[in-house]
Formats: C-alpha cells, sequence, structure tokens
C-alpha cells in the first residue's frame, strides 16, 4: 500500500505560458511525487499515459508533464478522436519501484484520488508502465473504466504487442517522397522494435539502435527481426548478448548512437533528447542538435517519442532541409489503439473473437488519419510544428462541432459515432 502524505489541485492554472483546466499533486510516504496536468475539458473524456522517472526536481517534472498533457490534447485531435489531454508524471527518488505490486500500489493511490476530481480520466501504459500494471490497475473496481492499454487475456487489444504506434510511424515514412536508405533507433523496444522491423522488410537497413544499456551499431546493417525477438526474451541484455552472438559492434554508452550517420533518425525514447546548445530542459542526458547534425547527417525525424526534440532543434534542422516529422502527428498509433480498446472492452471481453476486427478497424483508421496529416504537414509553408499545430486546431474544431451537434446522449455511444465519421477527416 502505497500512502499519501499530501495532495494539491490547481484550476484554471499556467504552465509555460499555456493554460491547463486542471493540475493534481500528491506525494507519498516513499518521496515519490506524481502530477497528472489535464489540459482541457471540453470532451467527455481525458486520456494521457502515466509515466515512472528518476529523481527529477519539482519545477522540471512540471515542465515535462505540462508538455506532455498539452501534445496529448493535440496527438487527439491529430488522430480524430473526441478527447482532451492528461498526462501524469510520477517522480521516484530512488527510481521506479522494483516489485510490481509496488508500480501499483503507488499509481492506484494516485489515479484513485485525480479520478474523485476528475472522473473523465483515463489512464494508459508509458514509461515503466506496461500492460501487467495496467491489468493491476483496471482490477481495482474504483479504476475500472478508468485504464487502458490491457492486455490482450485482460480484455486490451495488447497494443505494444500489436505495433499500433510503430505502425502509424510506418504509415507516415510511407508517404514520404523518397524513402530513407539507412536509419537510427533510439530507444529499441515496443515502439522502435517495431518499426525497425517494418523498416527493414521495406528495404531500409538499420545502422544503429540503443536502449538504456548502450548503442549497437553495425554499417552492415543489424538483423533487426533477430534482435527483436531476442528482446522479447531476454530484454534490455539482449542488445549486447546480440553483439556477442551476431556481431555489431556494442559500446555501454547510449549516447554512441548520436554520432552513427543515418538518413532517419527515430527517437523513440523520451523528451528532450535533442536541443539547441545551451538550452535548459528537463532532460540532463540531453544531446547538442548541432553536433548530432554535423557528426549523422540525417534527412528526415520521425518523432516517435513525445516531444523528443526541442522546438528550437526542430527550427534548426529544418532551416538545413531536414524533414521533421511532429510528434503528435505521426506516433498517435498508440493512442488510437487504447481508445478504441476503451470503447470496445465489453466487446472484446464477451466476443473475444472479434479481437482481429477491431484490430483492423482501428489499424484502418491509423493509416486513414496519420497519411492525411502527414500529406498536409509535408505540403509546404511554415516549420512542421506550426503546420502540426493547425492541423490539430482544425481537427479538434471539427470535432467539437460535430460533438456538441451529435443528438446521441451517450458519451461512449456518441464517441463511437464520431470514430466512424471519414467525413471529419
Amino acid at each position: 500500500m502505497s500512502h499519501i502524505l499530501t495532495t494539491s489541485i490547481e484550476r484554471d492554472v499556467v504552465l509555460g505560458g499555456e493554460p491547463f483546466a486542471l493540475v493534481v499533486t500528491t506525494t507519498h510516504a516513499g518521496g515519490e511525487r506524481a502530477v497528472t496536468a489535464v489540459h482541457r475539458q471540453a470532451f467527455a473524456r481525458r486520456i494521457g499515459g502515466v509515466r515512472i522517472v528518476g529523481l527529477m526536481t519539482e519545477a522540471a517534472q512540471r515542465v515535462e508533464v505540462a508538455r506532455l498533457s498539452a501534445a496529448m490534447t493535440r496527438k487527439c485531435a491529430a488522430a480524430g478522436l473526441p478527447a482532451d489531454g492528461q498526462k501524469t508524471v510520477v517522480m521516484a527518488p530512488a527510481g521506479p519501484p522494483a516489485e510490481r505490486a509496488d508500480r501499483v500500489a503507488l499509481l492506484a493511490a494516485h489515479e484513485r484520488f485525480v479520478r474523485t476530481v476528475d472522473p473523465g480520466v483515463i489512464f494508459g501504459p508509458d514509461m515503466n508502465v506496461d500492460e501487467a500494471i495496467q491489468d493491476d490497475l483496471d482490477a481495482i473496481p474504483e479504476l475500472a473504466g478508468h485504464v487502458t492499454g490491457l492486455s490482450a487475456g485482460n480484455g486490451g487489444l495488447g497494443i505494444d504487442d500489436t505495433g499500433y504506434t510503430a505502425y502509424g510511424l510506418n504509415v507516415a515514412l510511407g508517404t514520404l517522397a523518397r524513402a530513407p536508405a539507412t536509419a537510427t533507433v533510439q530507444g529499441f523496444g515496443a515502439v522502435g522494435g517495431h518499426l525497425a522491423v517494418l523498416l527493414v522488410a521495406q528495404g531500409v537497413k538499420i545502422v544503429g539502435v540503443s536502449n538504456v544499456l548502450g548503442t549497437l551499431e553495425d554499417p552492415a546493417g543489424i538483423d533487426v527481426v533477430a534482435l527483436f525477438a531476442r528482446v522479447h526474451r531476454e530484454g534490455d541484455r539482449a542488445l549486447p548478448h546480440h553483439a556477442e552472438l551476431v556481431g555489431g559492434r556494442w559500446s555501454p554508452a547510449p549516447d554512441r548512437l548520436f554520432a552513427v550517420p543515418a538518413e532517419l533518425f527515430v527517437p523513440a525514447a523520451r523528451t528532450s533528447v535533442l536541443s539547441l546548445a545551451g538550452e535548459t530542459v528537463e532532460n540532463p542526458q540531453v544531446q547538442a542538435v548541432e553536433e548530432w547534425y554535423a557528426a549523422t547527417a540525417p534527412r528526415v525525424v520521425c518523432e516517435g517519442a513525445n516531444a523528443p526534440l526541442t522546438p528550437a532543434a526542430e527550427q534548426y534542422l529544418e532551416a538545413r532541409g531536414v524533414q521533421v516529422l511532429t510528434d503528435w502527428v505521426v506516433n498517435c498509433g498508440g493512442l488510437v489503439g487504447c481508445w478504441v480498446e476503451h470503447l470496445e472492452r465489453a466487446t472484446l471481453r464477451a466476443e473475444p473473437h472479434r479481437r482481429e476486427e477491431v484490430h483492423a478497424g482501428a489499424f484502418a483508421s491509423i493509416g486513414r488519419v496519420v497519411a492525411a496529416n502527414v500529406r498536409q504537414l509535408v505540403a509546404g509553408g511554415a516549420g512542421s510544428r506550426e503546420r502540426a499545430d493547425v492541423i490539430a486546431t482544425q481537427n479538434r474544431a471539427r470535432l467539437l462541432e460535430a460533438w456538441n451537434a451529435s443528438p446521441i446522449a451517450d458519451p461512449s455511444e456518441r464517441a463511437r459515432d464520431l470514430a466512424g465519421r471519414e467525413d471529419l477527416f
């Protein structure tokens, strides 16, 4: 059991110059501090992931949670979902609890409290919060109906195992006029690993991948199919083990990846991995984008993580001809899967034979919306982030108009109806 020591509820608060509807903070007996930022409350539901991170200052935590929460609102709009964004960042001074039960107890205590303040929240998985933890949280009566991203055995869609986010990223890259020949992937896990496998199948050579333990590189191309299978069996240790058994150069420094040349870079790890030299960001491992650009000669950045580059870093790259595929436009596949799972939970549990049908509908939605958005994104004009913001704003306006005009009273049925409206996008 995780005991809450203090709670804080802030309404209509400004973070980073942007207004937020709600910020809820709890502190816990183990020294943990959990913050949920609800960006907007225009729809019936607010959806976003929960991540557990190590020691960070309160100011840095608020910056990260605000940035991610605002991005979730835009991502919902980009994905065509009638929902607002929220995000939870849990700071654990000693790192994420080693025992799953302790993580569950910590998250349950915070999420129970947030749910009493905003009954419309839906909590999804994120860093250090996997499907097994989500399954345990969903079993708590007060949280049932407020948790998504479950395992297939528990009425979920198995988002990570199915590669929802990677599918959307692959669709986005498929819209480009010229496919990249080589790629590096930061964060070879549920998103990065799946995408690497998809890219190799299309002839892209993966020359470098990294995780928290280090970097594996091979200019001849890494056998990512075998590597990803090994990751499922061995976890993070799979990368150095693969180098021992198969080949490639292993370095215990994750940042070594930022020196590996490739046409495509996929940051699929955490926020603020690249910034202008001297920028103040919440990630202490941030790299200078100027040095990275000079060392690797990239042509495309496909943002698999949320806010992996600072806006200034994106502008620096775009001024040099690098195409940046903005996070909330291209990495919304996992969000779509979590949303569809939440709407179809009863069906998935009562009629498991319909799971493939639900999968197919979700993937079709991801493909349609991501392709349409990316075509607008690469059309030219202002910078990618500015164009992405316009896309999200326009999509959200159409969704709000349709939501408010709908004659359907039940929020879930209304959301399901809007999700099937291809005329909106």
